[in-house]
């Protein structure tokens, strides 16, 4: 029991070290001899084993696993990376900044490199687990795409007042969508579809781009490719 309890610990202690190493994301350039290098190497040999060894003793009694310090560790490849997130980022931007063709265009390129980091620090500084990293990500992009985060529902305070003959009427949740004459069964996505007749280069919109919606409508955040044959044209 006395073994048991000081694996335990053990365990314990090695969770909370790379939980100090990951505060705030902060893990810089390690050495080969840093803790943060080492425990990484440590979690991966010991991975799924029962330590200590069991005895003719002990050997009903459970053991604790090192697997509760891999889970802790979630991105075990951070620790051997030489960049951080945010230094890996710049370096992506960077990338971009050195295709610039002119001077104007690197400009505003730099300007975008700026404001992007700026975002990037916020939200590194939230100190994010894997899972709410992930989900905040997939709400930012929602809803600066504004994209609804909840279904359309359809009920008649979404709608705008009506213009034209057939009484159009425009979603006041996602302006791509619209239905006619005070109809939720002719709603449509006018931006349901995109197409491309150079392998996905470059993407458009035509009058073939609507598709109808039911409601409650869960509105995507990337509308359906259709990829065209070349000779085929925008208005196709």
């Amino acid at each position: 029991m006395i073994n048991y309890i000081c694996a335990a610990l053990c365990a314990f202690s090695a969770a909370l070290l790379v939980v100090i190493l990951r505060q705030r994301q902060e893990i810089r350039h390690l050495k080969e001899n840093d803790p943060g290098r080492i425990l990484n190497g440590f979690v991966i040999k010991l991975k799924g084993r029962q330590y200590p060894a069991a005895t003719e003793d002990t050997k009903h009694i459970p053991k604790p696993v090192f697997n509760i310090v891999e889970k802790i560790v979630e991105n075990r490849e951070l620790l051997k990376s030489k960049m951080t997130p945010k230094e890996w980022a710049l370096n992506e931007l960077k990338r971009i900044e050195n295709t610039c063709p002119d001077e104007d265009s690197l400009r505003v390129q730099k300007m975008v490199t700026k404001n992007v980091m700026d975002i990037l620090t916020v939200f590194d500084n939230q100190d994010h687990s894997g899972f709410s990293a992930n989900y905040t990500i997939n709400l930012v992009v929602r809803l600066l795409r504004r994209i609804p985060l909840t279904p359309l529902t359809g009920e008649e305070d979404e709608w705008y007042e009506p213009y034209g003959p057939d009484n159009t009427q425009q979603n006041k949740r996602c302006t791509k969508v619209f239905r006619r004459n005070f109809d939720n069964s002719t709603a449509y996505n006018i931006r349901g579809r995109v197409f491309s007749n150079d392998g996905g280069k470059t993407w458009w919109t035509n009058r073939n781009s609507s598709v109808p919606v039911a409601f409650p409508y869960v509105v995507p955040v990337v509308p359906e490719r259709v990829y065209l044959k070349k000779k085929e044209g925008k208005d196709d």
